[in-house]
């Protein structure tokens, strides 16, 4: 061992983890051992030489030492906080890109990188030394004893070997932690966040690569007990239709399905979805009726309309424009209205201005 190497860290009597800038002149004499072998070591507390402990027999191997003691702080530190915040690179990566209708969104939201933040203590409540997972023994290992199904993470020490490949390669949550001296520890022992620190100190495993998954907005047609053809909308995906089932994920009730992202922006305008998915369904041949798709809408009025004054309560009997009356089942007043005319020149012109809108449409029997 080079002679340069000191140990800065040592057991006390009572099995505690003690800093050499933590002995004094008072306390110097009592017994200290090695974190590594356990044999007993001695304050050196000279004025010329940085203050350390050396073996009173022959000294031990350093990167045992330096193994145990990582171990036992890091785990220390994860028991002794509210806190345990680790901050890394999460990669976002789809590898339906590039057949994918929403490709032009990719750069945004699909394939992209950010730096996520995660609290480790509310995901998990054990840190344990050595334990086996799968087949894999950990340094330490992050569990939660409220969950035996979550997945733990391992935190890895490499202090002259890496962790190995298969280990990696597992699939298990992995925080690997170079440490090549007692330096580079205590810099991660006080930094607040356990994060890349620098010359790729901490690296992370099987936590960076996410498959992005956007939620879709659902348009259905089917015909209702009197065969009038009517328009429903599931919004954000609720009802589980997103980017990547899309294909084969169709309702058994309906005739005709429009999809789209959810929340979409054209020309930082928000996306009418219901509305751009009822263009569509006339436009592919649908004899659908709706009163915003009448040629006669923006001027169409119902007679003796009685609405309800908000300040006041009272009742008033009004006519009114169809535009302007709330919670209208425009479906129902469109499919008995003995004047629609459907106004295919407005849903053209609609249309062609939403060219670069993606969506999936389904017709029934074009499966």
């Amino acid at each position: 061992m080079k002679n340069e190497i000191k140990f800065y860290h040592a057991y006390d009597e009572k099995g505690n983890i003690i800093n050499i800038y933590d002995v004094t002149k008072d306390n110097r004499a009592k017994k200290y051992y090695c974190i590594g072998c356990n044999n007993e070591m001695c304050a050196v507390l000279g004025s010329v030489r940085k203050h350390h402990f050396r073996h009173k027999g022959e000294c031990c191997s350093y990167e045992s030492y330096l193994h145990k003691l990582s171990k036992k702080l890091l785990k220390e530190k994860f028991n002794s906080q509210k806190q345990f915040i680790i901050k890394y690179i999460i990669q976002y990566l789809c590898e339906r890109a590039v057949n994918c209708k929403i490709e032009q969104l990719c750069s945004t939201k699909c394939n992209r990188t950010e730096q996520h933040e995660l609290d480790l203590k509310e995901k998990y409540d054990l840190c344990e030394e050595e334990k086996t997972y799968n087949g894999f023994r950990a340094d330490l290992m992050l569990s939660n004893s409220k969950d035996s199904n979550k997945i733990p993470l391992f935190i890895e020490i490499s202090v002259t070997h890496d962790c190995e490949q298969s280990k990696l390669e597992s699939g298990i949550p992995i925080i690997e932690i170079k440490i090549t001296d007692e330096e580079v520890l205590q810099d991660i022992m006080e930094n607040p966040f356990l994060t890349d620190i620098g010359n790729d100190i901490v690296r992370f495993y099987n936590l960076k690569k996410v498959t992005p998954i956007i939620p879709l907005d659902r348009i259905w047609i089917s015909k209702d007990n009197d065969d009038v053809l009517r328009a429903y909308i599931v919004r954000n995906g609720q009802d589980g239709l997103n980017c990547h089932n899309v294909e084969n994920n169709h309702r058994q009730d309906s005739i005709y399905e429009i999809a789209v992202p959810s929340n979409i922006r054209i020309r930082d305008t928000e996306l009418d979805t219901y509305l751009f998915g009822l263009e569509k369904a006339v436009d592919s041949g649908l004899n659908l009726k709706y009163c915003d798709l009448c040629i006669h809408y923006k001027y169409c009025i119902l007679k003796n309309i009685t609405i309800i004054d908000n300040q006041t309560g009272q009742k008033a009997i009004r006519d009114l424009y169809v535009s302007q009356i709330q919670n209208l089942d425009k479906n129902t007043l469109a499919s008995g209205c003995s004047k629609y005319f459907k106004n295919i020149y407005y849903i053209r012109t609609i249309l062609n201005k939403l060219t670069k809108v993606p969506y999936w449409e389904w017709k029934k029997g074009n499966d």
